[in-house]
């Protein structure tokens, strides 16, 4: 069975503000698109270490990459630069290279991929799209494939399911491009999000990574 190393602060070792802890589920993403999931095995200052239970990584991760950092425990969602220390088998050393918390953490939501099927309309009824599917999401906005896209400027609706739970949100398409598959993509700013529908979207995606790092059984 493999076991999680704590560092020499002890069993709930911290980075800074205490977004990153021993254990918490976490993802990794190049420049070039390149991810890796692996579970936080230590912590010591700005040194963070990870560790696959499922997958070892490729090449595309190599020494004194810049790789973006995403780490999910209890209802915290948090992203981060680092510099990868080194690289090799299913583990992973890097060393943070900006703040998780303050200023930086407030100006960028943190989005994390997932495949979520949904439905898109406007408030005319001009497009009611069935079968969109979503991309990436984050707690002000979302990436998604749909045969029949808004356009840049248009108010939309969106209805999921977050797990069980029913979420729908308004908001407006700020982007268009085309996705996998050729199908046509659109970016989308939601409204003003309540804290609940906040703290819903952030576990669901905690749990998105929880569930990418556990070992099948």
């Amino acid at each position: 069975m493999s076991s999680l190393r704590t560092s020499p602060r002890g069993e709930a070792a911290r980075v800074r503000a205490g977004d990153v802890v021993v254990g918490a589920a976490a993802r990794v993403e190049s420049g070039s698109g390149a991810t890796w999931s692996a579970l936080v095995r230590y912590v010591n200052g700005d040194t963070i270490g990870l560790r696959s239970l499922t997958t070892a990584m490729d090449h595309r991760f190599a020494e004194r990459d810049i790789v973006t950092l995403t780490v999910g425990h209890d209802d915290s969602l948090v992203a981060a630069q680092a510099r990868v220390l080194s690289a090799s088998g299913q583990s992973m050393r890097l060393q943070r290279r900006e703040s998780f918390d303050g200023a930086e953490r407030h100006r960028r939501a943190v989005r994390v991929p997932v495949s979520l099927v949904a439905s898109i309309e406007t408030p005319t009824g001009e497009l009611d799209s069935p079968d969109a599917r979503i991309l990436d999401l984050s707690t002000v906005g979302c990436a998604i494939v749909t045969t029949r896209p808004a356009l840049i400027g248009d108010s939309v609706t969106i209805s999921t399911h977050l797990d069980d739970v029913l979420f729908v949100v308004n908001g407006t398409v700020v982007r268009t491009w085309i996705g996998p598959d050729s199908q046509p993509a659109m970016g989308v700013n939601f409204d003003l999000v309540p804290a609940g529908t906040e703290r819903l979207i952030t576990r669901y995606l905690i749990g998105a990574l929880q569930r990418v790092t556990a070992p099948a059984r």
